[in-house]
């Protein structure tokens, strides 16, 4: 086992800032998210082993195996109301919305029909501003508690931000993560100094590019192009640019988005490394990717 893995008092998210691991392509993916209020305690494996009746537990696993591309989550808050709720968010590119349903007793979930409201067969009440997911999930990487708590707290004084604590996201060596609801876009390495830019820039509908790990609904490459666009571009607004095109390799991938008239091919290296993925545990083979290229030309 590598040496650093074995060191109690290493915290795979310090590792990875200090060894300078970037965010960009990080990006969990997954287009719909089913955020279901649990305010037990969560276990690593937050579906299984819960504390649930063994019918939400074989509802929440049927709703994934039902639903392409799917996500279910845990969310709570220090002090829940007495009603519960659960939301439904589709980080459709074209159409992003999030649903919201209330509910009291475990048979009320039952009685939902997501998938109704997904197929467009049944209403939803749609939700009119964000949400914001902190992933404080301390049993699955003590990363997760220990920077991800500071930043949920910070992050729900912010008025205008309904925030929430969230089981795994994907990367806790990216800790503190966040996702937003319903533009997914992922964010790491957050410090509770950046609410109010988070805040600001979700209000704004764009994204705050030095913690932007990309969006749910894309792949890593595809993610890694969006950043360097942007990064190029200094265009921030989160609807501007539309994906086009991928070209897919080992090595190296092609990506094309158009924005503004304009086309833009985004060429990358993809380099394979070893990181440390989690606090305690052996390195894991990773991937970084570095722009090689960015052309631009004139669409039709």
């Amino acid at each position: 086992m590598d040496q650093i893995s074995d060191t109690p008092d290493i915290f795979c998210s310090q590792f990875s800032q200090a060894a300078g691991i970037p965010l960009h392509g990080s990006a969990t993916q997954a287009q719909v998210w089913i955020l279901l209020e649990h305010s037990e305690k969560w276990p690593a494996q937050w579906l299984q082993g819960n504390t649930l009746p063994p019918s939400i537990q074989s509802w929440t696993h049927s709703l994934e195996e039902q639903i392409p591309n799917s996500r279910v989550a845990f969310i709570k808050k220090p002090k829940p109301n007495s009603s519960k709720v659960l939301f439904l968010a589709v980080t459709d590119p074209s159409e992003p919305r999030l649903y919201h349903f209330e509910w009291n007793d475990y048979n009320d979930l039952l009685r939902l029909d997501l998938l109704g409201v997904l197929n467009g067969n049944t209403s939803g009440s749609l939700v009119p501003n964000s949400l914001c997911c902190v992933c404080t999930h301390g049993l699955r990487d003590r990363c997760c508690a220990k920077f991800g708590l500071p930043v949920y707290s910070a992050f729900s004084s912010e008025l205008e931000l309904d925030t929430w604590e969230i089981t795994h996201l994907g990367g806790h060596r990216f800790a503190a993560t966040a996702i937003i609801f319903p533009s997914g876009i992922m964010y790491g390495y957050l410090t509770p100094q950046l609410a109010p830019i988070i805040s600001e820039a979700t209000r704004n509908d764009s994204i705050h590019l030095p913690k932007y790990r990309g969006r749910s609904f894309y792949d890593g490459p595809t993610n890694a192009a969006d950043y360097f666009l942007r990064k190029e571009t200094q265009v921030m607004d989160n609807g501007f640019f539309q994906l086009v095109h991928t070209e897919p390799g080992v090595h190296r991938n092609s990506v094309t988005f158009s924005g503004g008239g304009i086309g833009h091919r985004i060429d990358l290296a993809a380099n394979r490394t070893l990181d440390l993925a989690s606090c305690g545990k052996p390195k894991k083979p990773g991937v970084i990717y570095d722009l090689l290229n960015h052309e631009t030309y004139e669409l039709p």
